[in-house]
């Protein structure tokens, strides 16, 4: 019978024992700190400065999860999102300070809030576990002219150079005025586009949509396109992050440089001239053979000049296309430009040919005209010829 109660009076000893060390291990790692600047707006992020303790002589305190939170007035709902953290340790016997960011919501009303402060970790060679609390009390103000950039969504987070990229981009006036005249820029290494918000009211939200051509020359990698709300009296910036492609080199010349070639009107029977850009796009040179095509019905006395060209990689050089159009009405034809027997480029050019439709035959009516008149005066020189001599015949030697 007295071994049972000493024994109960023992166990009743050690809980005892195991009771006070697990509070004194609990005392012993604490946040003696929290410091931020207060109050704050609605969209600024704080940075929070927050000091560890660790009064044990002999163990650090290892794998510590931080966790940093904002509740809302009545303490009783998170908002935004809950900062996660990891730390190595803090060493036995010493102290440390570990610098946070804390982004108040761009959509927080004004009043009082609450800044929640948690770390858990581990002794030393053990796996009991300690954590450390502190909350803090801060204030939120409404600026009287505030812009806010809630939220920016790109059509895709990938694209290659030279592409275009469409952008939704959400602003919150989250300030105690209406905004007029408010503009929203997107911007990426050099482009850029801007549309304009003419009146956004006093907690009012919306979005815009922006469309981004990329330059052709962007390089391959990672770029930042920053997005921007103002007016005259505020502002607000975001960024967001796009993997760009750099454009792929042709293996082959690139169309002829004036692929918009403007409709050219010409006149029926007349001799025109059309001047084409060539350009070698390879990074070696290049011998191209030049052809024409599509003239067959409506023109005649087609040609190229030069028939071909060799260019240097990145040259280029004029061609021109000699044509008569022989009908009227909008026709079409095509410069080919080939490499070998492969065809690499065709520059199509739209001509309007005014007048009535003209035959091959009457091309050369002028000629005949010329031939029949010299023969006449031919003949008219030779009748004066012989009635200068009597009628008698001439004798050559």
């Amino acid at each position: 019978m007295k071994s049972k109660i000493l024994t109960g009076i023992f166990a009743v000893f050690v809980f005892s024992l195991l009771g006070l060390a697990t509070v004194s291990a609990e005392e012993m790692f604490s946040i003696t700190d929290v410091d931020f600047d207060d109050p704050v707006a609605p969209g600024q992020t704080i940075p929070v400065t927050i000091t560890f303790e660790n009064k044990d002589l002999t163990k650090d305190i290892e794998d510590i999860k931080l966790k940093v939170w904002l509740f809302d007035e009545a303490h009783s709902e998170v908002i935004g999102e809950k900062l996660k953290l990891d730390l190595v340790q803090i060493h036995q016997s010493d102290d440390k300070d570990v610098a946070v960011n804390v982004l108040v919501p761009a959509d927080t009303e004004a009043g009082k809030y609450l800044l929640k402060v948690e770390a858990t970790g581990e002794w030393e060679d053990s796996e009991i576990a300690t954590t450390a609390r502190f909350d803090s009390v801060f204030e939120v103000e409404q600026q009287e002219d505030s812009l806010a950039i809630t939220k920016v969504e790109l059509s895709s987070d990938k694209a290659t150079a030279g592409d275009a990229v469409d952008a939704a981009v959400t602003v919150l006036n989250n300030g105690q005025s209406d905004e007029s005249d408010v503009k929203i820029t997107v911007s990426v290494d050099g482009a850029k586009q801007t549309v304009t918000i003419p009146t956004l009211m006093e907690a009012e939200e919306q979005t815009v949509y922006l469309t981004l051509q990329l330059p052709s020359t962007l390089s391959s990698g990672l770029h930042t396109v920053r997005v921007e709300a103002f007016n005259a009296l505020t502002s607000a910036t975001s960024a967001k992050d796009l993997v760009v492609e750099a454009a792929s080199v042709p293996s082959t010349i690139k169309e002829v440089v004036s692929a918009t070639f403007p409709l050219q009107t010409i006149p029926a029977g007349k001799s025109s001239v059309f001047s084409l850009q060539v350009t070698n796009n390879q990074a070696t040179p290049k011998t191209f053979s030049l052809t024409v095509g599509g003239l067959q019905d409506w023109a005649s006395n087609t040609r190229v000049d030069p028939a071909s060209v060799t260019l240097g990689a990145g040259e280029s050089a004029t061609v021109q296309v000699h044509l008569i159009p022989t009908k009227g009405g909008e026709h079409t034809f095509a410069l080919f430009v080939r490499d070998g027997a492969s065809t690499v480029a065709t520059q199509l050019v739209k001509v309007n040919v005014t007048g009535a439709a003209v035959t091959s035959n009457s091309l050369t009516t002028a000629g005949l005209v010329l031939f029949i008149v010299l023969v006449l005066i031919a003949i008219g020189a030779y009748a004066k010829f012989r009635r200068e001599n009597g009628g008698k015949k001439a004798i050559y030697y």
